[in-house]
């Protein structure tokens, strides 16, 4: 969390940071800031679906189903390897 944090202030304008400083939150069980982590991430570059993936892994635990369903859906819309088990992605 330490690094997480201390690379995010060093480099705030990388998406990729962002993503990993919400995957660390995520791991500690602390949903809200690995939702705020996520979303700057996403503010910031839109175009990966991992982070879509995450932040509806995130929003689930939440409880925002519909909402964590939405980014699902476009994690899988943007990358297959987020589609669900015997679901295609529709690129």
């Amino acid at each position: 969390m330490e690094v997480a944090s201390a690379a995010v202030r060093l480099a705030p304008e990388e998406a990729a940071l962002y993503r990993v400083l919400g995957a660390a939150h995520y791991r500690l069980g602390e949903y809200g800031l690995a939702q705020e982590a996520l979303q700057q991430a996403l503010s910031l570059d839109s175009a990966h679906g991992l982070t879509y993936f995450l932040l509806g892994c995130t929003l689930e635990k939440l409880g925002q189903a519909e909402e964590a369903g939405r980014h699902f859906r476009r994690a899988a819309a943007m990358d297959p390897r987020y589609a669900p088990a015997g679901q295609p992605s529709r690129r």
